[in-house]
């Protein structure tokens, strides 16, 4: 099973986020989904809620691209290190740390943290009053 949980996770990255093809949400996410992410004051819950970030994302990156620098897994667990890079208006680069819960082949947890202040000294961009 870990092997599908990577491969699940690795599409979140480039053909969710990268591709922008959210309708792929309804696919990847559980409707009991709740993201853990101390960059942002609220919890984004269910595949909803991940298709409202990410076009907000969308909007403020209109050019971001993640690539996943290293997976691991284990029983349900997957771990995700990777990176973001974009132009507003100038060049950005962040890196980050997530931790999934797969559950029946959908993601239904994650907790993450990432480099939330280079982005804002890069960008001028604050996560918690932008989302």
């Amino acid at each position: 099973m870990s092997d599908a949980n990577k491969t699940l996770i690795r599409r979140v990255y480039y053909d969710l986020m990268n591709g922008r093809r959210l309708e792929l949400a309804d696919e990847f996410y559980s409707p009991e989904f709740v993201s853990r992410d101390p960059a942002f004051p609220k919890s984004t819950k269910g595949p909803e809620g991940i298709k409202e970030l990410l076009r907000q994302l969308n909007r403020q990156f209109p050019d971001h691209v993640y690539s996943v620098e290293d997976v691991f897994s284990e029983g349900d667990r997957v771990a995700v290190r990777w990176k973001v890079e974009g132009t507003v208006p100038s060049k950005f680069e962040i890196r980050g740390i997530s931790i999934c819960h797969v559950k029946n082949g959908q993601i239904c947890e994650v907790w993450q943290h990432w480099d939330s202040a280079t982005l804002a000294s890069q960008t001028g961009f604050n996560a918690k009053a932008s989302m």
